[in-house]
Parts: structure tokens; sequence; C-alpha cells
């Protein structure tokens, strides 16, 4: 059965930075998604830290180059191989909160949108996507007020 979300997660030469990235993942209050770490033949030693989550979390599925292709080979790699009704990118060297993809993914579905693009952010009074981009053939304005561009 696929996975709502699929998550690529391109790797070269992060392994300092890898740690916090795959465990923002792993921490995911959507559990039903699937995280592709496509090692880019990093020569840090940063396959290794892959497999063992990997090992530890059958969400994690390691995509191997034998020789590095680049950041947009990498993540087209993880592409290929995706099975989720949703596809993300998130570089190895970033993070993200817990509820992240649960917020991108209900924001998609709540509202029919093709694509939702943003960085969320908390408050006491509601939780919400900022700076975002979405596109469908109408895109209303999102709950707390706030205003999104729309595309055809």
């Amino acid at each position: 059965m696929a996975a709502t979300l699929s998550v690529v997660v391109p790797v070269y030469g992060t392994k300092r930075d890898l740690p916090a990235c795959l465990e923002s993942l792993r921490t995911q209050s959507l559990r039903d998604a699937e995280f592709l770490l496509v090692d880019d033949a990093s020569p840090d030693g940063a396959g290794a830290v892959l497999a063992e989550y990997a090992r530890r979390d059958s969400r994690f599925r390691v995509l191997t180059h034998s020789q590095n292709r680049g950041l947009f080979a990498a993540r087209m790699t993880g592409a290929d191989a995706a099975t989720g009704k949703y596809l993300a990118f998130l570089d190895s060297d970033d993070f993200v909160s817990v509820d992240f993809y649960r917020g991108a993914v209900a924001l998609a579905e709540e509202n029919d949108f093709d694509l939702v693009m943003g960085a969320k952010t908390a408050t006491a009074s509601c939780t919400r996507f900022m700076r975002t981009v979405c596109w469908r053939t109408s895109c209303a304005a999102m709950r707390c007020g706030m205003r999104s561009s729309s595309r055809r």
C-alpha cells in the first residue's frame, strides 16, 4: 500500500547534520509516510548513518548512487522511487517540526491544493503555514486569516 507522503532527502557531505534531519523525520506526527534517503556517493561516511536509520525504522529507505550525480539527480532518484500520494523534498542539513508534514498534507487535502510550499509557524491561537503558495483551480483564503496566492 502506498504511503500518504514520500519525503526525499538527498545526501552528500552532511554526515554531521544528518541525525537532526533524520530524527525530525522519525518523530513526525504524520505516521503514514516514507522517507527516501538518497546517498549521492557522499564521501564522509553518511551512508552508515542512513543505513542505521533504515535498519531501525522501516519507513526509511536508502537509495545509493555509485558516483556523485548532483542534487537534482538525487532528488529525481528519490521521486522515481516514491509511492506516496504527496511528494516532499527536505535537504539533509535541515530539519522540520514534529507536525510539519501532517499540517502540509491536511492543508492540501482540506483545500484540494495541488502544491503547498512554505514554512510553518505556531502561536498560542493557531498553527499555520507562512509564506504559503498554493496551486489549484481556485485557492481560497486559509484559516487564521492568512491569504495565499494562486495560479492555474
